[in-house]
């Protein structure tokens, strides 16, 4: 039996706690390491509910670690990654939930080939929306589920999250960016079995609006397509960008990088002008 761990970084996290444990016991592959890391500062009845889990699910290897101060979740989950003791290592959030097959179904993928550094599920035929915008190339969005990573340190011994600054939401995105500028494979799937649920508190909604984070997005949008375009001749960047990558999504990708805002300032001046002119 393959053995893994469960990484998670809590933050204000009491309202989901027990729907967290609920859902990693329901596996039909149970780890055999669930490590926490609380980022909430002053937490105090954590542990002893995690004590009460441990008798509930007669499972005793959870870890469970506090930061003395707020540090974010990407300098909590390497803290996590640093104390595991496996190759193989789901993150989970809190608030998220899995399927019971989630963590069988992700291992198979990993036994049918076993060179991919992170195994995962795609939001891309979620919707309309991010069929349109969410490309395989990672260049107008990272549609990967966090919580459905499966990391596979066996082909990277030194795996972390990347840190972007300022530190804000955007661990995983400047993560894939940084593994596939080092040439690591990923393996996504469409077969959704996790259930993101909002959290008011994650810290993904709490900088969603952030100019520094909507600039560093963009930011990481231009170095993709650089990274797919690096190494084409000008004909098959040409096919790349009509076909390959496809004309709508180099469409959202242009309307992406001027800035809707300046479309909109643009529309909203010429609004105004066309008002007083009558």
């Amino acid at each position: 039996m393959l053995k893994y761990s469960i990484l998670t970084s809590l933050y204000k996290s009491e309202n989901f706690i027990d729907d967290y444990f609920v859902t990693i016991f329901n596996q039909l592959i149970l780890p055999n390491e669930i490590i926490l890391i609380d980022d909430t500062k002053n937490s105090p009845k954590l542990e002893k509910v995690i004590e009460e889990k441990k008798i509930k699910y007669k499972f005793s290897n959870i870890i469970l670690i506090k930061n003395d101060f707020h540090l974010g979740p990407t300098t909590s989950l390497n803290k996590g990654l640093k104390l595991s003791n496996n190759d193989l290592i789901f993150r989970l959030d809190v608030d998220d939930l899995w399927q019971p097959n989630h963590t069988k179904q992700t291992l198979e993928y990993y036994l049918k080939d076993t060179s991919y550094l992170i195994y995962c599920n795609s939001l891309r035929n979620k919707n309309f929306l991010t069929k349109m915008k969410c490309d395989k190339y990672f260049i107008n969005e990272n549609f990967t589920i966090h919580s459905s990573w499966l990391i596979n340190r066996s082909v990277c011994k030194n795996f972390s999250y990347k840190i972007c600054r300022p530190i804000i939401a955007l661990e995983d995105y400047f993560t894939l960016l940084y593994y596939k500028w080092h040439n690591f494979k990923f393996y996504i799937s469409e077969n959704i079995t996790v259930y993101y649920r909002e959290n008011p508190n994650s810290h993904g909604q709490l900088h969603k609006r952030n100019f520094k984070y909507i600039a560093l997005r963009k930011k990481i949008s231009k170095l993709f397509l650089f990274l797919n375009l690096k190494s084409k001749t000008p004909f098959q960047k040409i096919y790349f960008l009509l076909f390959e990558y496809g004309l709508i999504k180099f469409a959202v990708l242009l309307f992406w990088i001027l800035d809707y805002l300046y479309i909109k300032r643009c529309f909203y001046f010429a609004k105004k002008y066309f008002s007083n002119s009558h």
